[in-house]
């Protein structure tokens, strides 16, 4: 038991410091759910690296921009791209279709 409280301890103080002196790691990203064309361009020169276009509506229809805004995304010069589906977590048979159908379209395009 003290051998944790110790190690817990440490382990407080270290990320303590970190947070104190800034000490940090982040990534900029955008995660959005409206049609951008020109604005990719202008966060890559602020120094985001990655877009999170919405893939799938809550409502369950597959979003009418998202294959549009992961090309943007990648001709934008984003580093990282994919895409974000609302689904019950209940259903993860509804999750597999909504990647599906998304697939499926990026690759029409």
């Amino acid at each position: 038991v003290h051998g944790d409280l110790y190690l817990m301890s440490r382990s407080t103080l270290f990320f303590g410091l970190c947070a104190i002196l800034g000490i940090a790691s982040a990534t900029f990203g955008v995660d959005y759910s409206t049609l951008l064309k020109n604005s990719i361009p202008c966060l890559v020169s602020n120094g985001y690296i990655f877009a999170v276009p919405r893939g799938y509506c809550s409502y369950g229809d597959v979003d009418e921009n998202v294959v549009e805004n992961i090309q943007n995304a990648w001709n934008g010069g984003m580093h990282y791209v994919d895409a974000v589906s609302y689904t019950h977590l209940t259903l993860p048979t509804i999750l597999l279709v909504q990647i599906s159908v998304v697939a499926v379209s990026l690759k029409k395009k």
